[in-house]
């Protein structure tokens, strides 16, 4: 490995490292180092030298290099090799957890990782350091259809959040961290810009007024419908337009472009754009009699009329119809969804009591199918290393090994969901 990275420009390791293709992440150092060995042991002592470096922290990977390089327990020597207090009292409370062996060691690797690439110690590991490193997994990393993997650090963010690792502030879950933060009243006007500065201001201080009354929620899809869907599509029609009062030319074309969504189907929310844009022109009226001097300019007559509310009503109902028909249609066939999930509930998590007990290459039937347990060369070192090895097994239609504690797992929250939902 060092005669390859002598082959570049640097006083030290990781310059030289930074100069060649590995830092890149485009391809992994037994690819590029060991290109005329063709013995697997040649690979894995370039692997092996590469982990060593990661782990002794004489290179510094950025992620997607660290992604790229396949290490058999890293976790474990980054761990003797950090020799950290702090860091171990992680890996304890990690330990007394109830989760699977998988996730306990994905929480640690997942640390270790983070730790590696950004070059710091675990008492450096704050909640915007860990946020990062997830953000740039979830990057580089390709979707497999199931729901884990699509962000690292899940359970280490939980058990360094109870450890007291975080300040008491931070969320206490990544994804409640990761959920983005509620937008001011001046961000949800400003997220569709307004050329004129008044109308601008006049829907800062309504919105204001009607936080008072709404929940964000509301809030924030009334302001999407009076800025957006109202407002920047009238000035489109009329660039001059500076008031309220809309001439009935506007208003028609207006009325017309809003009966059609822009995929160019049947708009279904028509009920609510006009229920928000009449309650803009009505609150004007009504707060202009008690605040004349704020509200008073703005005021003008409602171009939406009580007839055409009442064909707005009937347009609801015709959803709402719509929506009922499709209930009793797809009813009957929730019964069938319910038993497919149960069923295939119960085949992983029974699939996975027997292979738990298997020995390596012992063979069991399960719903007719044969399957033999298999340790690959990573698990064997998880049991060398007192871990419990990963659950996999083959079968003679698909001799590529399958991971039964994941596909366990994703059957298992498939059926909480479902069964919740129904």
């Amino acid at each position: 490995m060092h005669r390859y990275l002598d082959a570049y420009p640097g006083s030290t390791w990781q310059q030289r490292w930074d100069a060649s293709p590995l830092a890149t992440g485009m391809v992994a150092a037994a690819e590029a180092v060991a290109v005329d060995a063709v013995t697997r042991g040649a690979r894995d002592e370039v692997a092996s030298a590469v982990k060593a470096l990661f782990a002794l922290r004489v290179v510094r990977p950025s992620v997607a290099a660290f992604k790229r390089n396949k290490f058999l327990n890293f976790a474990h020597y980054f761990l003797v090799a950090e020799s950290d207090a702090d860091l171990a009292r992680f890996v304890a409370a990690v330990g007394e957890s109830e989760l699977a062996g998988h996730f306990t060691r994905a929480a640690i690797y997942d640390v270790c990782a983070a730790l590696t690439t950004q070059g710091i110690p675990f008492a450096d590991l704050t909640a915007s350091a860990l946020m990062h490193f997830a953000s740039e997994v979830r990057q580089t990393t390709t979707r497999s259809g199931l729901h884990t993997n699509k962000y690292a650090g899940h359970l280490a963010w939980q058990v360094m959040h109870s450890m007291g690792h975080f300040p008491t502030a931070t969320p206490p879950t990544l994804r409640a961290a990761l959920r983005s933060p509620q937008l001011t009243i001046v961000e949800m006007v400003d997220r569709h810009p307004i050329a004129d500065g008044a109308v601008r201001q006049l829907f800062i201080d309504y919105l204001e007024r009607r936080s008072v009354q709404l929940e964000y929620v509301s809030l924030s899809a009334q302001a999407d419908i009076i800025v957006r869907v109202f407002w920047r599509a009238v000035v489109e029609l009329n660039p001059n337009q500076s008031t309220l009062q809309l001439s009935d030319e506007v208003y028609q074309q207006w009325r017309t472009g809003l009966r059609t969504a822009k995929n160019g189907t049947a708009r279904s929310d028509q009920s609510a754009v006009l229920m928000w844009v009449r309650a803009l022109y009505f609150d004007i009226q009504a707060w202009a009699v008690h605040e004349p001097e704020r509200w008073a300019q703005w005021v003008a007559p409602c171009p939406i009329s009580n007839s055409e509310r009442r064909t707005v009503g009937k347009h609801k109902r015709r959803v709402r119809e719509r929506t009922h028909d499709t209930v009793r249609r797809l009813q009957p066939l929730l019964p069938v969804l319910i038993e497919h999930i149960d069923e295939r509930a119960e085949h992983w998590r029974t699939l996975l009591a027997l292979a738990t007990t298997a020995a390596d290459r012992g063979q069991f039937i399960h719903n007719g199918v044969q399957y033999t347990r298999v340790h690959t060369k990573g698990d064997k070192t998880l049991i060398r290393t007192g871990h419990p090895p990963n659950v996999r097994v083959t079968t003679p239609a698909a001799p590529r090994s399958i991971d039964v504690k994941v596909q366990e797992d994703a059957a298992f929250w498939t059926w909480a969901i479902v069964r919740h939902c129904a």
